[in-house]
């Protein structure tokens, strides 16, 4: 029992490091489009980094595919340990690359961005993996919960980290070495992570297993990226809520990150909560619970924005984020329930990053609806079009999800 709750700490960890860095870059959107950018308009120049961002969540894809194949074949904790390592190595080489070398530093941010995306690919369905694979069928959820707990927290020092740089420097000292600073601490984060997991032991499930040749199940697949794709698009468009909310609502960035830090470190403790209900009752009643709720619920946040008070912003992040976690508290585990344990880590990386590539998008995709309209009725649009899709993915759950 110990070894499991060590296991999960292991994955933890990591999957802290992962979201510390993917969502470092996106909230240091403003200072990266002024620094590689400097030609363009500020809003282009947020345009053009969250592009290299989306670009970067794409190849998660490659990542996923990459690492999962390896992971149903040499192991899932070899494939962790390589995962972790390549991140904090991209992580490193955007917090030491040099500003002025025009083209140059671009090409260098691009291609670190890339290797973050991935080793993403690999981290999150490898950890959802590892954790329910080590676990009993009482518990994984509870576990999978609590690693998502070290993803909230990762997510909460990430904001902690840009309230405190944001504070103490000023404009121009973030543009000089403050923006370099989280990507730093990503590294350090990375190395401690890389220390827990190599005194992990491998799942016992990979280790009974008869490998057999890969055979992708389609059918699974595609209700699998139905399952991740309301909490991926509101994850995503959660990192565009800085740039949007100081242009359009005009509130102080300091403000914004210390809504998303209370935010996140407070829905974090939830997690382990959401997943021990899908424990508890059935998972797949819980979840749709979730995707309801947000079809009630996120019209009426947005509209409490419009009181333009701090509260009203920690407000809505509470609301946001908790809506999120009922969908992440659950989600993880029903995943690994559609596949077969010789095709699972390949199938969940590729249903799971495939969904995150496509999500990447929105960031982007809600900034050129900003250049041409100050109406938001786009987003509600495409916020609702996927929980439509994760409702029906969520219903057709039941069906198809195999033993342990």
């Amino acid at each position: 029992m110990k070894q499991t709750y060590f296991n999960a700490l292991a994955a933890s960890i990591g999957s802290g490091l992962e979201y510390f860095s993917f969502i470092t870059f996106a909230l240091q959107a403003q200072y990266l489009g002024i620094l590689f950018f400097p030609k363009d308009s500020h809003l282009q120049g947020i345009l053009n980094t969250f592009l290299i961002f989306a670009v970067g969540s794409f190849v998660t894809v490659i990542g996923g595919c990459l690492f999962g194949y390896l992971g149903d074949r040499i192991g899932r904790k070899s494939t962790f340990i390589y995962a972790i390592l390549l991140m904090s190595l991209a992580s490193l080489g955007i917090a030491i690359l040099p500003t002025s070398l025009g083209l140059v530093s671009l090409g260098l941010l691009i291609v670190f961005r890339i290797l973050q995306g991935i080793s993403q690919g690999a981290e999150l369905p490898g950890a959802i993996t590892f954790i329910v694979e080590h676990a009993k069928d009482h518990n994984r959820g509870f576990l999978c919960g609590i690693m998502f707990l070290g993803v909230g927290l990762g997510a909460g020092l990430a904001t902690s980290v840009n309230v405190l740089v944001t504070h103490f420097l000023t404009f121009q000292q973030m543009l000089d070495f403050g923006w370099r600073i989280p990507f730093f601490a990503t590294v350090f984060l990375g190395l401690i992570g890389l220390l827990l997991r190599r005194k992990a032991l491998e799942t016992p499930v990979f280790l009974a297993m008869n490998i057999k040749s890969l055979h992708i199940d389609f059918f699974a697949l595609i209700h699998g990226f139905g399952l991740v794709l309301l909490g991926a698009v509101l994850v995503s468009l959660g990192l565009y809520w800085p740039a949007l909310f100081s242009s359009h609502f005009h509130f102080a960035a300091s403000d914004i990150f210390l809504a998303m830090m209370i935010a996140f470190i407070v829905t974090s403790f939830l997690l382990p909560l959401a997943g021990y209900l899908g424990d508890r009752f059935n998972r797949g009643t819980v979840y749709l619970v979730g995707v309801i709720l947000c079809l009630i619920v996120l019209p009426i946040l947005f509209a409490h924005l419009n009181a333009n008070s701090k509260m009203s912003l920690i407000v809505f992040a509470l609301g946001y984020y908790t809506l999120i976690v009922i969908l992440a508290g659950n989600y993880p585990v029903m995943l690994t329930e559609l596949f077969k344990p010789e095709q699972r880590y390949f199938s969940v990386a590729l249903s799971y990053a495939g969904c995150y590539a496509v999500a990447s998008f929105a960031p982007a995709l809600a900034t050129l609806l900003l250049l041409h309209s100050n109406n938001l009725q786009g987003l509600f649009i495409l916020i609702f079009s996927c929980a439509l899709i994760s409702l029906l993915a969520g219903i057709g759950y039941c069906r198809i999800k195999v033993k342990y």
